[in-house]
């Protein structure tokens, strides 16, 4: 089977005055179409720049990252997310705060050239996929954590990417909306979506199928076991809808 993405080798280099700060170092890893990865580390061990780096939205400094459609990115490309791949961030939101979700996702897909009235409707099928459809016209600042993230999921979904990155997913949640975010991630990979999420902590990254620490901005050996699955708790809310709109 052919990965979805590889990175070959990845080191990312910044260059802060006189100051030299090695983010990567030789990082190589690939992901599988219906794959679930997760990456761990803690702050500052360089997750969020791996998280752009396989999207393509940060040029590698050394090395190469390849994706089954034909497109690469080396270190003389432009820092874009690229083809097929979604991106979604707790941090990822829109330009202003009185955006809706909506008008987010669909601005984000003008360029696509479809109808102004298929572009609103893969929108709002994306919201509801992801459990806040209710809040589809809601304004950013009036948003929920927990709903801020699920409309960036929504966001990188909306295009249909063949690989879905998400960075920091749970930060800042509570057990049970962790577990959701969770169930919400497995669902897109049983669905044939290949996903990766990275988290500062291992438990955060129970149930998915691969797992990788990454430490100083290196990537240790072979994929990890990955933490045991708890037993579910009982049924809740969604966790957008059990977090009401601050409003």
């Amino acid at each position: 089977m052919k990965p979805v993405v590889h990175l070959s080798a990845v080191s990312v280099v910044f260059h802060r005055g006189p100051l030299r700060v090695d983010v990567l170092r030789d990082v190589s890893m690939e992901l599988f179409p219906g794959d679930l990865g997760g990456v761990w580390g803690r702050r500052g061990a360089g997750k969020t720049t791996l998280a752009a780096a396989i999207a393509g939205m940060q040029p590698p400094s050394h090395g190469q990252v390849l994706f089954d459609n034909g497109e690469s990115r080396g270190h003389q490309d432009e820092g874009r997310v690229a083809a097929h791949v979604g991106f979604a961030a707790t941090r990822h939101g829109p330009p202003y705060d009185d955006w809706t979700p909506v008008d987010w996702i669909t601005a984000s897909m003008v360029n696509l050239g479809l109808p102004w009235r298929t572009i609103r409707r893969r929108a709002h099928v994306a919201l509801d996929r992801v459990g806040i459809g209710e809040f589809a016209d809601e304004r950013w600042a009036h948003l929920s954590d927990s709903t801020r993230a699920l409309a960036s999921i929504a966001h990188a979904i909306a295009k249909t990417p063949r690989l879905l990155v998400v960075d920091d997913a749970v930060a800042g949640f509570g057990v049970g909306d962790r577990a959701s975010m969770m169930d919400l991630l497995r669902g897109f990979a049983g669905d044939g979506m290949s996903v990766l999420i990275t988290a500062a902590e291992m438990t955060d990254l129970r149930g998915v199928a691969r797992l990788w620490e990454l430490e100083d901005g290196t990537l240790d050996g072979p994929p990890l076991k990955p933490p045991e699955q708890p037993v579910a708790p009982p049924r809740r809310r969604a966790l957008a809808t059990r977090r009401s709109a601050r409003r």
